[in-house]
C-alpha cells in the first residue's frame, strides 16, 4: 500500500545522496586544487636556491682563482727580478775579478827592478806584503760566501711563502665545497620535509573523504517510513 510512497521517499533520498556527493567532490576537488600548486611553488624556490647557491660557488671559485693567479704573476715577476739582480751582480764580480787579476800585486808583479836587476825574495809574484793580500783574499771569501747563503735563504723563504699560498687556496677551497655540500645537504633535507607534510596532508584529506563524506549513510526520513502501517 505505501509503494508509491516509499518509491518517491527513496527517490528523494537518492537525490539528496546524489547532490551530497557531489558537493563533497566539489569541495574535496577544492581542497586540493591547490595543493600541486604549493608543491610546485616549493620545488620551484628550491630550485632557485640550489641554483644560486651553485652561482655564489662558481663567483667565489672565479676570485679565488683571479687571486692564485695574481699570486702567481707576482711570485713570477719576484723571481725575474731576483734573476735579473743575480745576473748584473755576476757581472760586476766577473769585472771585479777581471780588475783583479789584471792590477793586484798578488797576481802580478808590480815590483821596479833593483840596481843588480834582480827582485827581492819577498817581492816575488804571489808573496803577501806583510800578510794583507791573504787577509783580503779570506774576508772577500767569506763574503762571498756570506751573500750566497742570504741569496739561499732568501729562496727557501719564497718557496715556504709560495707552499703557504697554496695550502691555503687548498683550505679555502675544501671549506667552501663543505658549506656547499652542507647547503645542499639542508635544502634537500627541507624539501623532503615539505613533501612529506603534503602528502601527510593529502593522506589526511582522503581518509577523510573515504570514511567521513563517502558513508552514504541513510537518514532518519528514510527509516521513519517503516512500521507506519501494516496490512
Amino acid at each position: 500500500m505505501g509503494r508509491e510512497a516509499r518509491i518517491k521517499a527513496q527517490k528523494l533520498q537518492l537525490r539528496d545522496w546524489y547532490e551530497q556527493q557531489v558537493f563533497e567532490k566539489g569541495m574535496a576537488k577544492e581542497m586540493t586544487k591547490n595543493a600541486d600548486e604549493i608543491f610546485t611553488t616549493q620545488n620551484d624556490l628550491a630550485a632557485n636556491n640550489l641554483l644560486e647557491v651553485e652561482k655564489a660557488e662558481a663567483a667565489m671559485r672565479a676570485e679565488l682563482e683571479h687571486s692564485r693567479q695574481e699570486y702567481n704573476q707576482f711570485m713570477e715577476s719576484s723571481k725575474q727580478v731576483q734573476k735579473l739582480e743575480e745576473k748584473e751582480l755576476t757581472e760586476i764580480e766577473k769585472l771585479a775579478h777581471v780588475e783583479n787579476q789584471l792590477s793586484s800585486n798578488f797576481l802580478n808583479e808590480s815590483t821596479p827592478i833593483q840596481g843588480n836587476g834582480k827582485i827581492l825574495f819577498t817581492e816575488y809574484k804571489g808573496e803577501p806584503k806583510g800578510g794583507d793580500s791573504l787577509d783580503q783574499m779570506i774576508l772577500t771569501r767569506e763574503a762571498q760566501i756570506g751573500r750566497k747563503a742570504e741569496v739561499a735563504a732568501a729562496k727557501a723563504k719564497e718557496e715556504k711563502a709560495y707552499v703557504r699560498q697554496q695550502e691555503m687556496i687548498r683550505r679555502t677551497l675544501v671549506e667552501n665545497q663543505m658549506k656547499e655540500k652542507r647547503l645542499k645537504r639542508e635544502m634537500q633535507e627541507q624539501i623532503v620535509r615539505e613533501n612529506m607534510a603534503i602528502a601527510a596532508g593529502l593522506k589526511a584529506k582522503d581518509s577523510y573523504a573515504q570514511h567521513s563524506m563517502y558513508t552514504n549513510e541513510c537518514s532518519d526520513l528514510f527509516w521513519s517510513q517503516f512500521g507506519t502501517s501494516t496490512r
